[in-house]
């Protein structure tokens, strides 16, 4: 079956209905065509434009979703708590993607919030990058990873964000 846009008094895009439903609305006068497929349709008795586009007669108000502040906790938790860490110096930047699993901000640094997962990987890279040049740190990893490289990872983290 066929498709045909539905337009509201404004010419403002509302939806895509089916050819049946379109008709039903063009022949009760509630919209008009505004364009027609060049085969028509038939009935019994009669003969009708095949729509394809048609326009609401009156403008319906379309209720629009109520805006929500999104939390960084809740960006997080959307992402998979992934987060994107970019490093730059004089010369050049270089971008990295981390992945903080709840079980290790938990652990590393009784992250209970977005600002402390946040903090987590800003010390992170700055312990990576004490250790190595921001070329040598892997381009996308999990913050767990880290303590297989460097064993002293989690206590030095740990002290890092003590209070």
């Amino acid at each position: 079956m066929s498709q045909v846009l539905v337009l509201n008094a404004s010419y403002e895009p509302l939806n895509v209905t089916s050819v049946r439903r379109a008709h039903v609305l063009v022949f009760k006068g509630k919209a008009e065509v505004l364009e027609e497929l060049d085969h028509p349709l038939h009935s019994a008795s009669d003969t009708f434009p095949w729509p394809h586009v048609i326009r609401l007669v009156q403008y319906v108000r379309v209720p629009r979703a109520v805006q929500r502040k999104i939390s960084r906790r809740a960006l997080f938790a959307r992402d998979g708590w992934r987060c994107a860490v970019t490093v730059r110096d004089d010369r050049s930047s270089s971008t990295h993607d981390v992945t903080v699993a709840g079980g290790d901000a938990e652990e590393l640094a009784a992250a209970t919030d977005a600002g402390h997962v946040q903090r987590l990987v800003e010390e992170t890279f700055d312990f990576l990058l004490e250790r190595e040049q921001k070329e040598s740190i892997l381009r996308s990893f999990d913050v767990s990873v880290v303590s297989r490289y460097f064993p002293e990872f989690e206590h030095e983290i740990r002290s890092r964000l003590a209070p």
